[in-house]
């Protein structure tokens, strides 16, 4: 005796199988490095400076404050903005100077107690140097 599936059913079979191939692929939870970090910033040629972060993040948006220390009376303070995907970060640190805007792009990993991101160097206010920020979570 054969069984015999009745089309319905089958379309019934398949659409189910769809379904549940659909809600199986979903995207990687970003991790949460919202907080307050504190580290280095090395630029290539430099002696290491002092650089602290205040993240918040929604979801894998990543938006907030950092401020480089550089000696006893350097200071920078500019916004960093970013993305979270998974366990990657890929953002923009800018600050203003003299009127200008300056930018560097960052990529590294994302953690929730340590992080090393990378740049080729600030752009839009003459020549930086590649750099490397090392921070820990505070």
């Amino acid at each position: 005796m054969t069984a015999r599936i009745r089309p319905r059913w089958l379309v019934a079979l398949i659409a189910a199988g769809l379904l549940g191939a659909a809600c199986g692929s979903t995207a990687p939870t970003p991790t949460s490095i919202a907080g307050s970090w504190s580290g280095t910033l090395q630029a290539t040629g430099s002696t290491a400076s002092t650089i602290t972060f205040s993240l918040s993040q929604s979801g894998g948006a990543v938006s907030g404050s950092w401020q480089q220390t550089a000696g006893p009376s350097v200071s920078i303070i500019g916004t960093l903005t970013g993305t979270v995907t998974g366990s990657s970060f890929s953002g923009t640190m800018k600050y203003t100077l003299n009127g200008a805007t300056c930018s560097a792009n960052l990529t590294g990993p994302a953690s929730t107690t340590s992080m090393t991101w990378t740049s080729a160097g600030f752009t839009g206010c003459g020549a930086g140097a590649a750099f490397t920020v090392a921070i820990t979570k505070k």
